[in-house]
């Protein structure tokens, strides 16, 4: 996973166009690190989504329509320690459902603040209960809030 935002948080400084001494400064500004290689999991999280406030959009290999169907089928057949595709179609679904910003910017920023995890594409199969849990209690609070404005 850290392989992961290594790679996109590289792919944010060249298309933000950050120079290599301003870039080094964000990084120590951040973790007090001046180097991807010498961070752990959170504080890479930490720099991706702060280039992400700064105007980086991740691109992910997702099907082209609107159609969420196909979504994270590039994942099939990865580390069987990984969620499979379903279950992160599964995990979406009931988030569009739960949030009140049903976006996938703010599913990421809930994954991390509440689970470490910093895109739905790295959540691991053990993780997926307790998330589907808290999701499904997000889910039902909302439910009440909404009948008992009715």
């Amino acid at each position: 996973m850290a392989r992961n935002y290594k790679a996109l948080i590289h792919i944010a400084k060249k298309e933000l166009g950050l120079e290599d001494e301003l870039y080094r400064q964000i990084l120590h500004d951040l973790t007090r690190k001046s180097s991807t290689a010498k961070m752990d999991e959170n504080e890479l999280a930490l720099v991706l989504r702060y280039l992400e406030e700064k105007g980086f959009k991740p691109k992910y290999n997702q099907a082209k329509t609107g159609n969420r169907k196909g979504r994270f089928q590039d994942l099939a057949g990865r580390r069987g320690d990984m969620a499979t595709p379903g279950q992160l179609r599964m995990l979406e679904a009931i988030w569009r459902e739960a949030a009140r910003e049903p976006t996938d910017a703010a599913f990421r920023n809930f994954l991390q603040q509440r689970f470490g995890i910093g895109d739905v594409r790295w959540i691991p199969a053990v993780k997926v209960t307790p998330i589907k849990a808290a999701l499904l209690r997000m889910r039902e609070a909302r439910f009440r809030q909404e009948a008992a404005q009715c």
